[in-house]
């Protein structure tokens, strides 16, 4: 279709096609006007500039925010503009906006132009141009450059962000507040790189703790905002303290993130949960106090064998029902008995008294020897430990500044094997002998010969034995005071000589009648100058008394039923069949001022009881008499080929035997027509009379002595 020529007002050329009026500058329409033939006569000038879209980021993209309103855009006008002259905007080449267009009189230089909410909301995920056209529809038009912005509607993340990683230990055992402390104030954590991860993302994190039902959640808490700098890097973070409290981070604590990519698409990660203990941990710990070592800055042997005590000070923020553990070195912790009671607590728990102990425990010898290093086999008795405890909630615990304590446990003789007991065990006992030939040991008889002295051995009594002593060392000899604690120095203190047993001389006031348990402590001065005394084995050692009595002024002890053995659950011994079919023993052991010719009376009575509470019968009594000889002052094995685990060395001592037939138990019997024989009790008692010195006897009331259950019927034939 041919179109005409025609000439307008001032001579320019025009085409005019009428479909029906409109604004031939808007593209798109009905009724547009276009140039169709060579010449034609309205045109598109370009301009040099574009549209200015000041909301948006620098290449272009639109953030969410910015789509929620219209959009601004400014065009700068054009110079030649007229007062008819009208400004429309195109997006892609559509026209947006007021499709009358907008009167360019009207507006400031440059124009202030909007793109209305639902044209923005109908463009796709993608770059789009933006341009301005100006005229009077008339002639023609003037186009501006176009201004690229891009529409980003996906949040980055994929189908689901990684969670916050905290440390496995956090995770597992939960956080304390000691621990955040510990960490520099801080809670760090990680997390992993995620889909379509950018340059120019941002991390926002938040905190929330989640109480037990029906409480509600705290108000959320922010935590640190992490740029993201590439497309692949792991986050680093750290939750300070203070958001760690502003949160009241205690029990199930959740934290998150959201993630914004930069047109602030936001993505939310799903929650990471911790169990902690920040808000009103128990703080203020002071390190606890151990005053044996305090006083010197060592614990030696003694303070060890006091034993030494711990003391826990008040701390701050603790609560009724928190429980203590000690710690030891890396030894397993000890529980303090007693959880915290209301008088342990400080009135202001930000304000503890660190002087005021809540708790005091007593550490036995044992735990102390227990830290000694063992290097290739080697016991190191010069060493030290940290001292420190815990206080625990629930799961958690939370643990005090350390002591560093240390010990010196060198002994003469080396390392002691059994540190349970305060005699070191490989030490020799004392032996206590006067300077008359053929003298028994241990036994100070009437009419001894001075001087009475100890020897003490300067070798160890274990099967490869060592040397006692080193330069230096000095020695005291010891008897026990009868009343069972008094320690009564005998003779000098007396350096020890490296290679020989050691002798010390009993004083002549020292050498006083009695059964005395005697021993010796080695004494060895340390670098530090404090002493540590090893103590041995103790020795009876019997001082005759000429004018004394059979077992001095008290009773005799009572005879001992060598065979009988206490059955577990019961508190009497016993002995049956197996152990009595070829009798029994009755043991009578030395006592006070035992000497030869003193006649010893030993009644057996046996009783239709087995528990001794029953008649006495007649005809199951029997009497023995025995005359003390020199040979029976000699010490022997008091080991029995049948005693049931019998220690592996003899175990000497003095005694006297009396044998006991089983002809004389089948006498024992409930009553006199039972058919058992050998089924009920008996007990021993017996008298000594000296040759000259008077006499004594085991019990006043033989009802009382100790009674031996009889159960040694014979099997059946």
């Amino acid at each position: 279709m041919g179109k005409k020529p025609v000439v307008g007002p001032q001579g320019r050329h025009s085409t005019v096609i009428v479909a029906q009026w409109g604004n031939p500058l808007v593209r798109g329409s009905t009724d547009v006007l276009k140039s169709v033939s060579d010449n034609a006569l309205l045109a598109e000038v370009p301009l040099p500039y574009a549209p200015g879209v000041t909301e948006a980021l620098a290449d272009g993209t639109i953030t969410r925010p910015v789509l929620a309103a219209p959009l601004k855009v400014t065009v700068a006008k054009w110079d030649q503009t007229e007062e008819e002259d009208l400004v429309f905007l195109f997006i892609d080449g559509n026209a947006v906006g007021d499709p009358s267009g907008v009167p360019i009189k009207d507006q400031p230089d440059p124009m202030q132009l909007t793109i209305p909410v639902a044209d923005m909301g109908a463009l796709s995920e993608a770059s789009h141009e933006i341009i301005a056209r100006m005229g009077s529809g008339f002639g023609d038009s003037y186009v501006t450059k176009p201004a690229t912005i891009i529409i980003d509607m996906t949040p980055p993340g994929g189908i689901t962000l990684p969670k916050i990683d905290f440390d496995d230990a956090y995770e597992q055992n939960g956080v304390t507040l000691a621990q955040v402390v510990a960490d520099g104030n801080v809670l760090k954590f990680t997390i992993a790189s995620y889909d379509d991860q950018q340059d120019g993302d941002l991390i926002k994190t938040f905190i929330q703790t989640i109480p037990a039902l029906p409480a509600l959640p705290a108000t959320e808490t922010a935590g640190p905002e992490i740029p993201v700098g590439n497309t692949t890097e792991e986050h680093s973070g750290a939750f300070t303290l203070a958001q760690l409290q502003a949160a009241a981070a205690t029990g199930n604590v959740e934290f998150w993130y959201d993630v914004y990519d930069k047109a602030l698409n936001k993505k939310t990660a799903d929650r990471a949960p911790l169990r902690m203990l920040v808000s009103g941990s128990p703080d203020l710990l002071s390190a606890p106090r151990v005053l044996l070592f305090s006083d010197d800055n060592l614990i030696h042997e003694g303070d060890a064998r006091t034993p030494i005590e711990v003391e826990i000070p008040q701390f701050g923020h603790g609560d009724v029902g928190d429980v203590i553990w000690l710690l030891l070195g890396d030894a397993l912790p000890i529980q303090v008995d007693g959880p915290l009671i209301e008088a342990d607590l400080p009135t202001d728990p930000a304000v503890p008294d660190p002087t005021k102990s809540i708790r005091t425990i007593s550490v036995p010898y044992q735990f102390i020897a227990a830290l000694q290093p063992v290097a290739a086999g080697v016991v190191n008795p010069v060493f030290g430990f940290d001292v420190r405890y815990e206080v625990r909630r629930g799961i958690f615990s939370i643990p005090s500044p350390p002591l560093a304590v240390k010990v010196d446990l060198t002994l003469a003789g080396g390392e002691d094997p059994d540190p349970e007991t305060p005699v070191h065990g490989r030490l020799q006992g004392p032996t206590v002998r006067h300077s008359a030939v053929g003298a028994i040991d241990n036994e100070i008889p009437i009419g001894y010969t001075l001087p009475v002295f100890a020897v003490i051995p300067h070798l160890t009594k274990t099967p490869t034995q060592v040397e006692v002593f080193e330069a230096g060392d000095e020695v005291q000899l010891y008897r026990l005071e009868v009343d069972g604690a008094t320690e009564v120095p005998i003779g000098d203190k007396t350096k020890a000589v490296v290679g020989a047993d050691l002798n010390i001389n009993f004083k002549p006031a020292q050498i006083v009648p009695g059964s005395w348990q005697v021993f010796y402590k080695v004494g060895r001065t340390l670098a530090t100058g404090q002493v540590n005394e090893a103590l041995s084995p103790a020795q009876t050692v019997v001082i005759q008394d000429p004018g004394g009595q059979p077992g001095g002024p008290d009773v005799l002890p009572e005879a001992v039923f060598r065979e009988g053995v206490v059955q577990q659950g019961q508190t009497l011994p016993s002995i049956g069949y197996t152990r009595a079919s070829n009798g029994t023993i009755v043991r009578v052991y030395n006592y006070l001022n035992m000497k030869v010719d003193d006649k010893i009376d030993l009644v057996w009575q046996g009783n239709d009881k087995l528990r001794g509470d029953g008649a006495d019968i007649a005809d199951a009594k029997l009497s023995l008499t025995h005359t003390v000889v020199a040979e029976d002052l000699l010490e022997k094995d008091d080991r029995l080929d049948d005693d049931l685990n019998p220690p592996d060395d003899p175990v000497m001592r003095i005694f006297v035997d009396f044998d006991i037939p089983y002809e004389e138990m089948k006498k024992i019997r409930p009553s006199a027509g039972s058919v058992a024989v050998a089924y009920g009790s008996a007990r021993a008692f017996y008298t000594v009379k000296a040759l000259a010195g008077g006499a004594n006897a085991s019990k006043p009331d033989p009802k009382k002595a100790e009674v031996l259950v009889i159960d040694a019927r014979p099997p059946k034939p």
